[in-house]
């Protein structure tokens, strides 16, 4: 018994693009789920049926599905060919081994499987490798895997987050800014790479958005320095941009920067 392994089903085209269309058995799938690879243009869909096939696809009428993706895809799309400027950069939680890009370069991310139910993880920044260890029902379980790989990411991304927030606070205060270091988190976030919430005279609390991980390490460094600079400025006036400017001189050209880049988690390689 194989899984995911990819059997080709079919081929389609749709807006002038020819899509390649794979099974991937994974018995521990509770429902059909198509996804989609843009870059490869190829669409796989997971199931728990071992041997799909056309047959099962059109008693399934899964045409349907498909269609209704390839148009999400076709107007997310439109919306960021809108500006040539774009670059899109995809971290996958895919369980077989795959690069990745962490702090602007290519990592070899390596599953290690195992049967006990702790899981570790070993991050090798010199020699671009990041091994995480868990047990083997991740493989065939895409919400646990992705969760794991959203928590490993954290747990790198925490390290150089405290320590320069750190040290842009310190700057901040010898600069004679008042400022506490406030205390942050990291999650998955679907727009801002960080949000500073200030409610009344308490300490406020800064979120970072896990993908930026994969930025280079100036555009974090940037990002750190803009949710700071909120505890001044909450909006972003010209002040604010005077104020980030004064301990990072380029600081609106990097925010300029950083707005063009995107950056998506998926379940491919």
């Amino acid at each position: 018994m194989k899984t995911n392994t990819l059997t080709e089903l079919k081929s389609i085209t749709f807006d002038a693009k020819t899509y390649i269309v794979f099974h991937k058995y994974s018995p521990g799938s509770k429902k059909l789920k198509l996804t989609l690879n843009g870059n490869e243009n190829k669409i796989v869909l997971t199931s728990p049926i071992e041997n799909f096939l056309i047959e099962n696809w059109n008693n399934f009428q899964l045409d349907n599905l498909l269609f209704r993706l390839l148009n999400k895809h076709k107007v997310k799309n439109s919306k960021l060919n809108s500006s040539n400027d774009y670059k899109q950069i995809y971290l996958s939680y895919s369980p077989d081994n795959h690069k990745i890009t962490i702090y602007d370069k290519l990592v070899d991310l390596e599953w290690k499987y195992h049967f006990h139910s702790n899981y570790s993880f070993n991050f090798d920044e010199n020699n671009s490798k990041l091994q995480i260890f868990c047990n083997a029902s991740l493989k065939d379980d895409e919400i646990k895997r992705k969760n794991l790989f959203i928590y490993v990411l954290s747990r790198i991304l925490e390290e150089f987050i405290r320590n320069k927030q750190l040290e842009f606070v310190k700057i901040m205060n010898q600069s004679g800014f008042a400022l506490s270091n406030p205390p942050f988190k990291i999650n998955l976030k679907k727009r801002a790479w960080g949000t500073n919430i200030k409610k009344g005279k308490r300490l406020s609390k800064i979120t970072y958005d896990v993908k930026m991980i994969a930025l280079p390490i100036r555009l974090i460094e940037a990002i750190i320095l803009h949710e700071l600079v909120h505890e001044f400025h909450p909006n972003h006036s010209d002040k604010f941009y005077e104020c980030g400017s004064f301990i990072m001189p380029d600081f609106k050209a990097r925010n300029k920067e950083i707005r063009q880049i995107i950056v998506y988690l998926d379940n491919f390689q």
